[in-house]
C-alpha cells in the first residue's frame, strides 16, 4: 500500500481509504494502522485530541483484546496466561487446524484445558 500513499495528504481520509481498498481488497486489520494514523496526523495539525474529532471522550475505559496466534497447545496457553499478566483481560484465538493438523481435536486441545 504505500508506494500508492505516499505523497497523498493523511488528512483527506476518503482518498487514503479510496487508495488502500484500489491496492488492497479487504484486509481492514493492515488499513487500521494507517487510518489510525491518519486520524493521529489530522489531530495534530489541528491542535486537538483525537477523541475531540470524533465527538468527544465518553469517560469509559475500552477494554482491548490480545491475540494469540496458532500453535502447540501448551505454548497458546503459555502465551495467554503471559497477556493476562500483562493486563489482557481477552483473547482472540487463532483456531482452525486442518484435518492433517489435528482438526477439531486440535482446537478443543488449544482452547480448553482439563
Amino acid at each position: 500500500m504505500a508506494p500508492a500513499l505516499l505523497g497523498e495528504d493523511p488528512r483527506l481520509f476518503d482518498r487514503i481509504t479510496d487508495r488502500m481498498d484500489t491496492v488492497l481488497a479487504g484486509h481492514l486489520h493492515a488499513k487500521a494502522a494507517i487510518d489510525l494514523a491518519c486520524w493521529d496526523l489530522f489531530a495534530r495539525s489541528v491542535d486537538l485530541p483525537v477523541h475531540a474529532l470524533l465527538g468527544g471522550s465518553t469517560g469509559d475505559v475500552i477494554q482491548t483484546i490480545s491475540s494469540i496466534g496458532s500453535g502447540e497447545p501448551e505454548e497458546m496457553r503459555a502465551r495467554v496466561a503471559d497477556h493476562r499478566d500483562r493486563g489482557y483481560r481477552g483473547h482472540s484465538i487463532m483456531v482452525g487446524a486442518s484435518p492433517t493438523e489435528g482438526g477439531p481435536a486440535l482446537d478443543a486441545a488449544r482452547t480448553y484445558r482439563s
